[in-house]
């Protein structure tokens, strides 16, 4: 998850910017999280298992949605299994249902033809992808960076500071 999270962190914005062209805005902010949350842990994920998931970003789209409602509905259950039991019973019952669907998801990506790809990556191997996806995010952002310098007043050498503390 600490991987998912700087992948997300470092590299969301990056990837809207490359999907814009979806005009739906909460399927970009899924498929954009989602992917650099895949790009961000495969390399690991291949070095650790020795394979990773074809069909991932699919059923994230899927999913993602989902989690949110069936971590509120959990939380009210354990609300309401305080103040009103029978209430807690059936949000729970709805609840379950939910988590059954996010579950029977990804049963079902899982058997899908080539849902895996296997492989083998070292760990000198896994980081050099990390470098390389390192190198992708200042070579993306230094453009950007140079814009917003330039803009405000200031010259392309002040740029290098930026990118060093980045």
């Amino acid at each position: 998850s600490f991987l998912a999270t700087v992948g997300i962190v470092y590299g969301f914005e990056k990837t809207q910017a490359l999907l814009s062209r979806f005009s739906n805005k909460p399927l970009l902010d899924v498929l954009s999280s989602s992917l650099v949350a895949y790009l961000a842990t495969a390399p690991y994920v291949l070095y650790a298992f020795g394979n990773v998931s074809l069909y991932s970003l699919i059923a994230n789209c899927i999913v993602v949605p989902l989690v949110p409602l069936a971590m509120l509905l959990s939380f009210l259950v354990v609300v309401l299994s305080y103040v009103w039991s029978f209430a807690a019973l059936i949000v729970a019952f709805i609840d379950t249902f939910v988590l059954w669907v996010i579950v029977t998801i990804a049963k079902i990506v899982a058997v899908l033809p080539y849902a895996t790809l296997e492989g083998s990556l070292s760990f000198v191997g896994m980081w050099c992808v990390y470098l390389v996806l390192a190198c992708l995010l200042v070579v993306y952002r230094r453009p950007q960076q140079v814009r917003e310098v330039e803009s405000q007043g200031g010259n392309r050498n002040d740029v290098l500071v930026g990118v060093i503390s980045y």
